[in-house]
């Protein structure tokens, strides 16, 4: 049973008040209750009580103080009031008492220290009449003074001590109460504090407030009262960026139903010039109205509140207005990021290149600043419609670098199509930096490619060196045109730089569509000159700085493999090689095939 909880708490004083607390003789005085207690007139317990003693006290268990008896022809009858005792929950109820030995009636003596209890009995009640409010939303009237709200009750037959519960709830501090004392028949006006809850009527014993019926079943619809101060709250509003030109509020209202609204914007409490507007309409269910804030009014940036007033014609509770509240801000900030510079590592990626060139599958991103970079700062990939493809977040080597990678996709892994991508960097607002960049996206593989074209040993010859013993004739003894004869000792006979014979040769690429070089080879067609049958010859490769990839050149006449080396093809798309003889060998060379082979993405 939900006991009112003022009188709940007024319970627990019960036990101090009840028998008389008297020392005792040494014996416990006898007594004895009648067979059967008479319940039949309601409010009442009726027995006999029999005992040799003097005096005798008698009252329920527990409950309201003893009355006390004086003792005739051994036997004491007593009527106790039962106003208040009766529960639903647990009916039985017994009668306790004490005998005293001796004394006078204003002062007994010898009384017992243990009370005997009677047999059980179920108090007789009456349940009193009681007409609830109909209005079961109590607020203000149209002209805005508080409505009241009745109860009337009628208990022609019942006792003890009448009152009206108002157990509710308030949203601050939680359940309350309140009790209202009535004498029916009586119609009263109680003023119920503001809250949601039930009214009750509540039956006390008269010589005790602590012993109370609550009847339940009895209880009001559950009630809502709202007479004081309407709440209107800003509870939300978006921030107006570059992304974003326009805020949207929400103001949350206690109440609900029509109204009108007329709000401005603050910054540091004072207005911010041509803001605001006037709206009308109705709120949602929950007593909540959207608000939009064009930020083209707004000049400033920076914290910004919304104040306003709003009135509001709630077809249950009546009229109210408010001032609006808002205890949070929100900002104003169109600026990007304040980044000094914002770099990409490739203009182009290929996030489905084979593993040879798996460099290109990717590109790094790096924002820089000379002071400091937010470390909310992000960096975001467009599309060319504006739509975000992908956020990612740098990871910051200092506090003037962050860098980020990106392959390629969006943020649930899926390719992007091919096509141009804008790079921002972007702050928490999603405001974009100044400084942008393009990065291509295509979906093309790469594959393996060979360049090979042969050349005329003059026509490959961009310098030499003949020493004084050696001869470089053109065209070689054998007669092919563009050929070239390298003959060593014709002139004496000498070793070293003497007897050396010798060009460099080169072949300048056309504009191959070229990722990356694998390797370069050049053949050597030719062989030992006819009166030197022996004779062979040497070709090495120019390889970054160095010449490398030496390889002898056989003497029979033909086609001989030459040296292969990666990093052959210099930065002006030259291919550079050295071919010559010496200490006597003779060499009629033809022609030079160079093959290179490519990756390229088509």
């Amino acid at each position: 049973m939900r006991l009112n909880r003022a009188l709940a708490v007024l319970l627990i004083a019960a036990a101090v008040s009840g028998l008389p607390i008297v020392a005792a003789d040494a014996d416990e005085p006898a007594l004895s209750f009648s067979e059967t207690l008479d319940t039949s007139q309601a409010g009442h317990v009726k027995g006999t009580i029999t005992t040799e003693a003097a005096f005798v006290y008698a009252r329920l268990s527990p409950g309201v103080p003893a009355t006390k008896y004086a003792v005739t022809d051994g036997q004491v009858s007593f009527d106790l009031e039962t106003w208040g005792y009766y529960s639903p929950f647990n009916p039985n109820e017994y009668v306790q008492a004490v005998a005293c030995t001796g004394g006078t009636f204003q002062a007994p003596t010898g009384c017992g220290t243990e009370p005997v209890l009677s047999s059980a009995f179920v108090p007789h009640d009456l349940v009193p009449t009681v007409t609830w409010p109909a209005d079961t939303t109590i607020g203000r009237n149209s002209d805005g003074t508080p409505q009241q709200t009745s109860v009337t009750v009628t208990d022609p037959d019942g006792g003890g001590d009448l009152s009206v519960g108002w157990s509710y709830w308030d949203p601050e501090i939680g359940d309350q109460d309140q009790v209202f004392p009535v004498v029916p028949p009586a119609t009263i006006t109680p003023a119920l504090h503001d809250g949601v809850g039930t009214l009750r009527i509540h039956r006390c014993a008269t010589a005790s407030p602590y012993q109370c019926t609550a009847y339940v079943a009895q209880d009001s619809p559950e009630i809502t009262v709202a007479r004081g101060p309407m709440q209107a709250h800003v509870t939300s509003a978006t921030e107006i960026t570059s992304v974003a030109p326009d805020s949207t509020a929400t103001v949350s209202l206690d109440r609900s139903g029509d109204y009108a609204l007329d709000w401005w914007l603050e910054q540091d409490g004072v207005a911010l010039p041509s803001t605001g507007g006037h709206q009308t309409g109705t709120t949602g269910e929950d007593g909540t109205i959207t608000i939009t804030v064009p930020g083209s009014g707004i000049t400033t940036e920076g914290d910004i509140t919304i104040a306003g007033q709003v009135a509001i014609d709630d077809p249950d509770f009546g009229p109210y207005s408010a001032a609006l509240q808002m205890w949070t801000t929100f900002v104003v900030d169109r600026s990007g990021p304040a980044i000094e510079d914002l770099t990409v590592s490739r203009s182009s990626i290929h996030p489905l290149a084979i593993a040879a060139l798996s460099t290109y599958q990717t590109v790094t991103i790096s924002l820089k600043d000379t002071e400091q970079l937010d470390y909310h700062d992000q960096i975001e990939i467009r599309d060319a419609t504006g739509a975000t493809m992908r956020r990612l977040e740098p990871d910051f080597a200092s506090a003037l670098l962050g860098t980020a990678t990106w392959d390629g996709r969006k943020t649930d892994g899926a390719l992007v199509p091919a096509g141009t991508y804008t790079v921002a960097g972007i702050d928490s607002l999603g405001n974009a930096s100044a400084i942008i960049r393009t990065v291509t996206v295509s979906h093309a593989t790469g594959v393996l490619r060979t360049y090979r074209r042969t050349l005329s040993a003059a026509a490959t010859k961009i310098d030499k060196y003949v020493g004084r013993c050696s001869t470089l004739r053109r065209p070689s003894l054998r007669g092919w045109s563009g050929s070239l004869g390298y003959y060593s000792n014709t002139r004496c006979r000498g070793s070293d730089d003497a007897s050396t014979v010798s060009t460099l040769n080169a072949l300048r690429l056309p504009g191959l569509p070229a990722v990356r070089y694998v390797d370069t080879r050049v053949d050597t067609t030719g062989g030992a000159a006819r009166r030197a049958p022996r004779s062979r010859g040497v070709i090495r490769l120019w390889v970054g700085d160095r010449w490398t990839s030496f390889s002898s050149v056989s003497r029979t006449l033909g086609t001989h493999a030459g040296p292969r080396g990666a990093g052959a093809v210099d930065r002006d798309r030259y291919v550079v090689w050295n071919f010559g003889t010496a200490i006597g060998h003779k060499y009629d060379v033809k022609s030079f095939t160079v093959t290179v082979r490519y990756y390229s993405w088509s």
